[in-house]
């Protein structure tokens, strides 16, 4: 499964962080601009998705599978 998450640039380092400190298993990629590609297992996309629509900034989520 993976996932384009949109940030604004000054974020993509503090979405990577809370990512990764939530301890979720998911492969990142940072792409300039501000995109991430997320590929993780089909058990993690809804915790993933969740966490990151409680985030306090705009995120753009776009399925890529």
């Amino acid at each position: 499964m993976c996932l384009l998450i949109e940030v604004p640039k000054e974020k993509v380092y503090f979405v990577k962080f809370v990512i990764e400190a939530s301890g979720h298993l998911a492969f990142m990629t940072i792409k300039p601009g501000g995109r991430i590609i997320l590929r993780f297992d089909r058990e993690e996309q809804e915790k993933v998705q969740e966490l990151l629509k409680h985030l306090p900034i705009l995120i753009n989520l776009h399925s890529l599978t």
